[in-house]
């Protein structure tokens, strides 16, 4: 009976272990991009940016201030590099590790760049009906 309890205290203790290091192990990269990307909001760039991948045709959307901007294919080039293709850009993406990206922004007057980060690992789209 008590070896019974001890392989149980010892089996649990193994899996608790386990979970520990799982949660604590820094977020890989994704084979492909998808989700909902926000930019960081700072003083030198107040300018709210989301763009949302979909993986299932390789398309995005671009927003701005949550009114839709631009829309077109990506593609991955290289490991953890994307090409945007649209009419109004053609911009590479480095996808890093902890799945932030720094984002050329170019649809703009005076082009600016925005530090990204992922929201939403599905992508959320803003209704248009309203702009």
């Amino acid at each position: 009976m008590k070896k019974k309890y001890v392989i149980s205290i010892l089996f649990f203790s193994v899996i608790a272990l386990l979970i520990i290091i799982q949660l604590n192990l820094p977020e890989s990269p994704r084979d492909t991009i998808r989700g909902t990307f926000q930019s960081k909001i700072d003083s030198n760039n107040n300018l709210n940016v989301q763009l949302i991948f979909e993986s299932d045709d390789n398309s995005f959307v671009q927003y701005h201030e949550g009114k839709q901007v631009d829309e077109g294919t990506y593609e991955k080039t290289d490991n953890n590099i994307y090409l945007l293709k649209s009419e109004l850009q053609d911009t590479y993406i480095i996808l890093q590790e902890d799945n932030l990206f720094y984002y050329y922004n170019t649809i703009l007057n005076n082009p600016v760049i925005n530090d990204m980060e992922l929201k939403l690992t599905a992508p959320a789209y803003i209704d248009q009906t309203n702009f």
